[in-house]
């Protein structure tokens, strides 16, 4: 070619799939064979694509070069597909993992990530999320961790893509609580923020400022909520490649003071959470009582087997329970789960649905029911809940629906609160016949008691608005 050739007479040259495949598109970059692909039309395409996987990726074929990339590859028939995402699992992983490690780990990122941004167009989370989208790469962190034998993989595909984050401080306010990258989220009227831990101060054995955490654990996350508890990563090289998911009391100094809570490594129990977000088994609400406009991811599921919904007399009660992996206040142990049960936390979400018995109605008492593993049943009868008698009110008007509640009672800020359920958490204590691998046995029903009106201006008999039985059961992994 030279100056004088028509652009007509070029591209003709360009066409011709030899010149092309052995003189031209060796020399260029996969965005420039991008870019060409728009202006004319190559002879053959896959060969381009094919041949760029083998100069920059050493792919003579579509066999990986390690097993974990074999299935993508037998699936793919395309080479420009191949190509997309064999770069994109050098890129964020630094090639520091197996391929399939680290493809799941970007998938993940990029489905986190659509989560936040769908969940920031509705308005229901603050800017201040986006701080944790960012990934800060720590190369020779990543690199230094591959040849560590306590170091699962699949964790070094994680921290190469997100690349840790900055520790989040108790001082914080409620909006930062978002900026965790796992999300923020309340049990028992105390928030968790898990964040991973900044990898540009982590080692293969933990926080390099901290002492006092067992040495064959790799701290992945911290709660900075009350109980402070960490997510861990506990290894055996032989026997568990992936490594087990742990809570870990921050303050011992063995395993004994450890419960596992997930066994199929890092990826898999971030997956599942994910998961769980995007099918609102987890559901986004106020972060606590005491802080019922900010709001936050609530780990007392809301949907599926374990959540009762029963509505009554226009009162809609949804009630679920959750296992507490607690430790004893004597020497920082967990509980002593076979002997004594297990420790659940129950929550019931209550509000008005139609005006089936007037624009307004209040609680008035309690009847609850628990049957523990062994069948025998404690009841509790209470007037209100926690010191609170709510005053729920529902108003339809040119169909627009509100409703909300005002908050009454001996314990009551009496604050009005539109448009939110009203919340009430307690605890089970150690409940007999339960253990992690048998909890079938166990659940709570009963029933809550209304007056239509209020209590000082009741306008008509008092009614009960029952719940269905629901279990007490302990989710593998725990979440």
């Amino acid at each position: 070619m030279t100056a004088n050739d028509t652009p007509q007479q070029v591209m003709q040259v360009i066409a011709d799939s030899d010149v092309w495949n052995h003189h031209l598109a060796p020399f260029l970059t996969f965005q420039d064979v991008a870019r060409c692909e728009q202006v004319f039309r190559c002879n053959d395409k896959e060969k381009t694509w094919e041949l760029l996987c083998v100069r920059d990726f050493s792919l003579n074929s579509k066999e990986a070069p390690d097993d974990s990339f074999q299935t993508i590859l037998r699936d793919i028939e395309k080479w420009k597909e191949i190509y997309r995402r064999w770069r994109a699992w050098h890129v964020h992983t630094h090639h520091v993992t197996t391929t399939q490690q680290g493809y799941d780990a970007i998938q993940l990122y990029q489905d986190i990530q659509s989560f936040y941004i769908r969940q920031h167009q509705r308005n229901t989370l603050p800017k201040s999320y986006q701080e944790s989208l960012a990934p800060a790469l720590d190369k020779n962190t990543l690199l230094s961790w591959t040849e560590h034998a306590l170091v699962p993989s699949d964790l070094v595909a994680w921290y190469a893509v997100c690349g840790g984050q900055h520790v989040l401080s108790r001082n914080y306010s409620d909006e930062d609580f978002w900026a965790a990258f796992l999300g923020c989220y309340t049990c028992y009227d105390a928030y968790y923020a898990m964040r991973l831990v900044d990898a540009k101060v982590m080692g293969p054995m933990g926080v390099r400022s901290q002492s006092n955490y067992p040495n064959n654990h790799v701290l992945v996350a911290l709660c900075v909520g009350n109980p402070r508890l960490c997510l861990s990563v506990r290894k055996d090289p032989g026997d568990d490649p992936h490594g087990r998911l742990v809570r870990l009391h921050p303050f011992g100094h063995n395993d004994r003071n450890s419960i596992v809570v997930g066994d199929q490594g890092i990826l898999h129990y971030f997956q599942e959470y994910v998961k769980q977000l995007r099918t609102g088994t987890f559901p986004i609400a106020s972060l606590s009582p005491d802080t019922r406009r900010v709001p936050g991811f609530v780990l007392f599921p809301d949907a599926g087997d374990a959540v009762s919904v029963c509505i009554t007399h226009g009162i809609e009660v949804r009630a679920s329970a959750r296992w507490f992996p607690t430790f004893s206040n004597n020497n920082i142990q967990p509980w002593q789960e076979d002997e004594e049960g297990l420790n659940f936390g129950y929550s019931f979400r209550i509000r008005m649905v139609d005006s089936s018995v007037g624009s307004i109605c209040q609680l008035v008492s309690r009847h609850f029911e628990f049957v523990n593993g062994h069948g025998v049943v404690r009841r509790i009868d209470g007037d209100a809940v926690v010191g609170k008698q709510p005053l729920f009110f529902f108003n339809e008007s040119q169909g627009i629906q509100s409703f909300g509640y005002h908050d009454l009672g001996p314990a009551g800020d009496e604050e009005t609160y539109s448009n939110m359920a009203f919340t009430y958490q307690s605890q089970t204590g150690p409940t007999a016949g339960t253990t992690r691998q048998d909890t079938h046995g166990a659940y709570i029903k009963g029933f809550f008691r209304f007056v239509p009106g209020s209590i000082e201006e009741p306008k008509g008999p008092l009614f009960d608005v029952p719940f269905n039985p629901f279990p007490l059961t302990v989710p593998f992994p725990f979440y």
